[in-house]
């Protein structure tokens, strides 16, 4: 297929509005981890994958707000915009996430599927506010990596040609094709925001956040030491309210959980599922006191 000179127009507002930004929150992500920032690591994570693979839908005739033929958006549910992106990718797309023979750590193994649902639960909005808490492991940052690499490869006109059109004896290679034949390929990687990020003119800080122990991206860089390590925490109203009812609070606790819990859900935006378990929590505890 063909890229005619309209696609070309379609295609830079693409790069410029969400691959280009995708590569900026990657990196910030990557920085974030490495200070053990988990919720702001979970919060750009998040938004780097759903730029990624609106890049990937856009750029090859799909919408970036729905699927064809359904009513509901996409939003920044990744769950949702993952079977559309690996309905195009195919076999480009890996299913397991493996350890990498260069680490010697614990490791989990995953499903793609499985690593970006919990990446777009724990980096869900109402998470910013530590609603549902996280859990991070150490070998999450490997698998985060993996992820953006197999999906930014993707994040070109799959079918087209390679050299845009047929001429002058050009040959009629396709991205898709030239995925296939060089696992390495990684195409709109030049003069990218990724690229100006991690060449010598970029901040040290920047440059070492983006590569340091990126050994998808930058295998021959000079890794330093990974001080960060695995991380969790527990719903923010689950222990201040949620605990008192499930440790069958009584008399003076009980009431004062109860106020609580009437300040907290008339004053602080919730999802409806938590917003329906506190009141469920309340209501319980007020029977005891």
């Amino acid at each position: 297929m063909e890229i005619t000179h309209q696609k070309v127009l379609r295609n830079n507002i693409v790069y410029d509005m969400y691959l280009d930004t995708a590569d900026q929150n990657y990196v910030v992500a990557r920085w974030c981890f490495q200070r053990n920032l988990a919720l702001d690591f979970l919060w750009n994570a998040t938004h780097c994958l759903e730029k990624m693979m609106k890049t990937v839908l856009l750029l090859n005739g799909r919408s970036g707000i729905r699927a064809a033929g359904e009513g509901q958006s996409y939003g920044h549910d990744l769950k949702r915009l993952l079977p559309e992106v690996s309905a195009l990718a195919g076999d480009l797309l890996p299913e397991l996430l493996i350890k990498p023979t260069e680490i010697d750590m614990h490791w989990r193994v995953e499903t793609v599927e499985q690593f970006v649902g919990r990446i777009s639960a724990n980096g869900d909005a109402h998470n910013r506010y530590q609603v549902y808490g996280y859990t991070l492991n150490r070998e999450d940052l490997y698998k985060f990596d993996r992820v953006v690499y197999a999906i930014r490869r993707l994040c070109c006109p799959l079918d087209s040609y390679l050299f845009g059109n047929i001429r002058h004896g050009q040959p009629t290679v396709t991205f898709r094709e030239q995925l296939e034949r060089q696992t390495d390929y990684m195409p709109h990687l030049i003069g990218s925001r990724f690229a100006k990020l991690t060449d010598a003119k970029a901040s040290e800080e920047l440059r070492h956040a983006a590569l340091n122990h990126n050994l998808i991206f930058a295998p021959d860089y000079d890794h330093g030491e990974l001080r960060c390590g695995s991380s969790a925490l527990n719903p923010v109203l689950g222990r201040r309210i949620l605990v008192a009812d499930e440790q069958g609070a009584t008399g003076e606790r009980a009431a004062e959980t109860v106020k609580l819990a009437d300040w907290v859900i008339e004053n602080i935006a919730l999802p409806p599922s938590v917003r329906s378990q506190l009141r469920e929590a309340r209501n319980r505890l007020a029977t005891r006191i």
